[in-house]
């Protein structure tokens, strides 16, 4: 077998000093634009390829990156929602020969003795925060540290902090407006998990919306989703037994939309004839369901893909300033508000604002 090309056989080609084709792997350093051209040449004919650890050694860089999952406990897990979030962060890192180290805890301490392990001896350039809500904790300490790393998921207090979302509340609004131009005047709304700034955020945009079409909400329209999961058909019999009930609800995530059409199939309730469903995510899962399910996609994968973007550029460029980024949104409007007259899996574009 062919032993692999060194640094010592590169620079014998190039006729320069091993520890030059080290700054040019590197970076670092001062080398000559000739001196750099030779040594580049010398790795593509001897198809060299510098090893990850010795690149290590050589720029001070792990070439890794960590990712804190949230508590395996959490309902993040429930759903695809973190597969989704996790195939963008590879592909990013991968195409930036990043390697991904993952941390999690069942609690506030095991994720504080997780992340100072990512953290000690430099194991990791940087950290991507999949924020649930209960991570403060966690971010005091990355502060604390100087250590680099983006959250995903916009903090309602921390502004200085490098973070990647969507427009909650534009999408929430988004939503709703898709029905009422459908012709609805009496829409739900199921609360997600109060820890988490994208629940409030989308409450705000689903209000301001009804506030825009000219229609005061109701107490009644809403739901809390926690209720919603742990007892959909018991939940959505009271919401639709009070008088004058909505005609359409909005719910946090497709795993929930999906549990409310399963539901109101057995209590005999017609979607979207005598209630219509708009969820979140648009997940691969809203086009098994029966009818399809109309789903706001909010971009999960490509969240993922910059927050590593964005944590690359801030190791690169010192003057780089904290600073949120926003990924755009979009509803795909299926069975579930169409009904089965009209073709599914039609993009709703917004509206200019």
């Amino acid at each position: 077998m062919r032993r692999p090309v060194t640094i010592r056989q590169v620079a014998r080609r190039a006729r320069v000093a091993p520890s030059t084709v080290s700054r040019v792997i590197a970076g670092k350093g001062r080398v000559g634009e000739e001196t750099k051209r030779r040594v580049l040449k010398a790795m593509e004919e001897l198809n060299y390829h510098p090893n990850s650890l010795a690149q290590s050694l050589v720029s001070g860089a792990s070439r890794k990156i960590g990712v804190m999952l949230p508590r395996m406990t959490g309902q993040w897990y429930q759903d695809t929602m973190i597969t989704e979030l996790l195939r963008g962060i590879a592909s990013s890192a991968r195409k930036a020969d990043y390697d991904l180290l993952l941390a999690s805890g069942e609690s506030g301490i095991e994720e504080l003795s997780s992340l100072d392990r990512l953290l000690q001896g430099k194991r990791v350039d940087g950290v991507v925060l999949l924020g649930a809500g209960e991570d403060d904790r966690l971010l005091d300490r990355l502060t604390e540290a100087g250590f680099p790393f983006v959250r995903i998921g916009r903090h309602e207090f921390r502004t200085d902090i490098l973070s990647v979302d969507t427009d909650n509340r534009a999408a929430g609004q988004d939503a709703v407006r898709h029905l009422t131009e459908l012709g609805h005047e009496k829409i739900g709304f199921a609360i997600g998990p109060r820890g988490l700034t994208a629940s409030w955020d989308r409450l705000e945009g689903y209000e301001l919306a009804l506030k825009k079409a000219g229609i005061v909400p109701a107490k009644e329209w809403l739901l809390e989703g926690d209720a919603l999961t742990l007892s959909p058909n018991r939940t959505l019999s009271l919401f639709l037994g009070q008088p004058n009930p909505p005609t359409a609800l909005v719910v946090g995530d497709d795993r929930l939309g999906i549990a409310v059409i399963r539901a109101l199939a057995e209590l005999g309730i017609p979607v979207p004839e005598k209630l219509a469903l708009v969820a979140f995510n648009n997940s691969s899962m809203a086009d098994w369901t029966t009818p399809s399910l109309t789903s706001m996609d909010i971009g999960i994968d490509q969240i993922g893909f910059e927050a590593v973007e964005l944590l690359l550029r801030s190791l690169t460029d010192g003057d780089f300033q904290g600073r949120s980024l926003t990924v755009p949104h979009r509803l795909v409007a299926r069975e579930s508000t169409l009904g089965t007259s009209r073709p599914g899996g039609i993009p709703f574009s917004a509206k200019p604002r």
